[in-house]
């Protein structure tokens, strides 16, 4: 028969009071001697909370406890809350040592086994847990005045570190790191990117065991803008620390994810290498031209467009040279004057539209806004008054932050902004003029794809040597030769008529 003995002391513990892990083994030595038991193993927790039971060294007792029942019959602590400040853990722990004969002997406190010992001992535990639920109360309490503040109170995220600033404790850019989360966003940005191929760019650039997981967490993250989400309190809060991405990145990246989760976006399909992916068809089988690049003898890289055609096709051009010619293709396009005169009254009469459009989505939004706002404090009065378990709070708060993030995002994307319609409209006429020269400077895919279908709403027939457009619009000339007849493009007619 043995007696086991367990200590445990936290590093806070030991620097406020001063008892350590030498001294507890000592007093339970001297307990066991003078109580007549027989020593058996002892258990060193260093550094680890009360709070929780899944603590190493209590484990490994737990453990050798039920592989040698019958063998052991007690168990010495210096205090009880040395096993648990929790009461209900504490007397879960007691009962499942009981089952396997085994007492629990305390140092420092009363273990007689009539009724007053055992009311002694369930209010030495349940002030553990007074003392321990006190100490959590005020540190909430200091937590949610730095949060309002705007300073957080939990680990540096990546591209973060800790520093200490007029008394407090705050994050600040880690220069070194940073760099890794700007790429990030950089790239999600494009939407052209999946995840994995992001994760290996960061990798190749240095940065070590990133998981998908820990990527899209990153993502979602809006400390990265300059702000704090905490189950306290409904809003976002304005945060103190410098922000690496700005808002208007963040809230582009959500969107993109958010389509994506939705099935709304074909990755493969924006590759801003070749954006003439979408339009153009081969002029021998008709089949798609798509792009690809190979490798050269010496392992530079070369990229084609060629045709997609499982049969042989032959059409396989260089892409910076089918790009030119198309370039050369649309600067030879101009809208007609009658067509322009009307295109500019269109765009004034849906500049006014659009922005009573938008006037009445961002109040829509901003009502949805607050009605999720309003839930929320709702669920923190049902969790505060134990209505609802934490557990089941905390997945519907999980849904309420999202659904609260994805209308930040909305809000951003349809944000009001000072747009002189003069401005807007010579802007228009410059780009009607040079149709080649924006398709060519635009570094935005949707772009690219916007003026190809403006210009040719159908295909583009490539033989490999020249273009065949088909049918142009009607508001469409060629500005090299106006006597030339044109094949016309006509609309249709649909089930409507």
């Amino acid at each position: 028969m043995e007696t086991l003995i367990y200590c445990r002391v936290s590093s806070k513990e030991q620097a406020e009071t001063g008892y350590s892990l030498h001294q507890q083994e000592q007093a339970s030595k001297k307990f066991i001697e003078k109580s007549g038991f027989v020593l058996g193993k002892i258990f060193i927790e260093s550094g680890e909370s009360a709070k929780t039971q899944d603590r190493t060294e209590l484990q490994k007792m737990l453990k050798y406890m039920k592989s040698n029942v019958g063998h052991v019959t007690g168990l010495v602590v210096w205090k009880l809350d040395r096993l648990s400040r929790e009461l209900y853990d504490f007397k879960s722990l007691e009962l499942r040592l009981s089952k396997m004969g085994i007492m629990i002997h305390s140092v420092t406190e009363p273990n007689d086994l009539n009724a007053v010992g055992k009311l002694s001992r369930n209010m030495t535990a349940s002030f553990a847990q007074f003392e321990n639920d006190q100490k959590s109360e005020r540190t909430i309490a200091v937590m949610q005045q730095a949060c309002k503040d705007g300073r957080w109170c939990w680990k540096a995220p990546l591209g973060y570190k800790r520093v200490k600033e007029k008394g407090h404790s705050i994050i600040a850019i880690d220069t070194e790191n940073a760099i890794y989360v700007q790429k990030a966003f950089e790239m999600a940005e494009t939407n052209t990117y999946s995840k994995e191929e992001i994760r290996r760019e960061l990798q190749a650039m240095g940065l070590p065991n990133l998981k998908k997981d820990k990527l899209t967490k990153m993502l979602n993250n809006v400390l990265y803008m300059g702000k704090l989400k905490v189950s306290w309190f409904p809003n976002l809060i304005d945060a103190i620390h410098e922000p690496i991405i700005t808002k208007s990145q963040f809230y582009k990246v959500q969107k993109i994810m958010l389509a994506r989760r939705k099935g709304g976006i074909n990755k493969s399909s924006n590759n801003s290498e070749f954006p003439l992916k979408k339009i153009l068809r081969c002029g021998l089988c008709g089949e798609r031209i798509t792009g690809s690049k190979s490798t050269g003898g010496g392992g530079s890289k070369y990229a084609y467009y060629h045709c997609s055609s499982k049969k042989n096709c032959s059409i396989r051009t260089p892409k910076a040279e089918l790009e030119e010619k198309f370039y050369c293709l649309l600067n030879d396009m101009i809208l007609r004057d009658n067509a322009l005169k009307a295109t500019i009254a269109s765009i004034t009469s849906e500049f006014d539209s659009q922005k009573k459009r938008q006037q009445q989505l961002i109040k829509q939004i901003k009502g949805e806004m607050q009605r999720e706002k309003q839930r929320k404090n709702r669920l923190l009065d049902f969790m505060l008054d134990g209505t609802l378990g934490e557990d089941d709070a905390k997945v519907k708060m999980k849904e309420i932050d999202e659904n609260l993030l994805s209308y930040e995002a909305k809000l951003e994307a349809n944000k009001l902004e000072d747009i002189e319609i003069k401005i807007l409209i010579n802007k228009f006429k410059l780009f009607s003029s040079n149709f080649g020269d924006w398709w060519l400077n635009t570094m935005d895919i949707k772009i690219k794809e916007q003026i190809q279908s403006i210009i040719f709403p159908n295909s583009v027939f490539w033989d490999g040597k020249v273009f065949r457009t088909g049918k142009t619009p009607l508001f469409m000339r060629l500005s090299g030769d106006l006597n030339t007849p044109m094949r016309q493009w006509y609309p249709r007619a649909d089930s409507n008529g």
